[in-house]
């Protein structure tokens, strides 16, 4: 993330379009560079697989679910959580199935449900952090908001977790994981 900011920021300033595909392509030749055994980190693969997912997928999810369910105010916000989350989704299944043998069923139900929550629990945390820096400054009410956003996102995790059918038990060999990303390609 830092490598792909880094590169648009740099393309702003030289009054260049960023190009999220160069940025991402970047970003994997540093980290392999700096790290070749990074490679094998399922997070680093499963970080690079959901933003290639959501570069190469979501605009046109998210035209398709905006044309069922409306563009405008609640309904594209709507529609553009839940093309992300399906993008990102689609593109982590295979290597989720490859390396856990396991895919959840109810991952876009938790992550829609969540959605509202995110985004404030994550500029909380962070104006936390910033204000952090600042000795003696009470924190306690920011942190208390911000706790609350993090629970609801916990117990949506949790609610979505205890069925006994969100969870089904899958084998994905290498060549069934390059035919998975073959397929989604197409």
């Amino acid at each position: 993330a830092g490598v792909m900011g880094a590169a648009g920021v740099l393309a702003t300033l030289a009054g260049r379009r960023a190009s999220r595909l160069y940025a991402l392509a970047l970003a994997l030749g540093v980290t392999l560079a700096v790290d070749p055994g990074v490679a094998s980190d399922i997070g680093w693969q499963l970080s690079f697989a959901a933003v290639a997912g959501i570069f190469v997928l979501a605009q046109p999810l998210r035209r398709a679910i905006a044309a069922r369910v409306g563009a405008g105010g609640w309904r594209g916000a709507l529609a553009e959580g839940a093309a992300v989350t399906i993008a990102a989704t689609l593109a982590t299944a295979p290597l989720i199935a490859f390396h856990f043998e396991t895919l959840s069923t109810t991952t876009l139900v938790a992550n829609l449900l969540a959605m509202p929550a995110v985004a404030p629990a994550m500029w909380l945390g962070m104006a936390t952090a910033a204000a952090a820096q600042v000795p003696g400054l009470p924190l306690g009410a920011i942190n208390g908001l911000d706790a609350l956003f993090l629970a609801y996102i916990a117990q949506v995790a949790a609610w979505c977790a205890a069925p006994g059918w969100a969870e089904v038990h899958v084998h994905l060999d290498g060549a069934g994981l390059v035919a998975s990303y073959l397929c989604l390609a197409a």
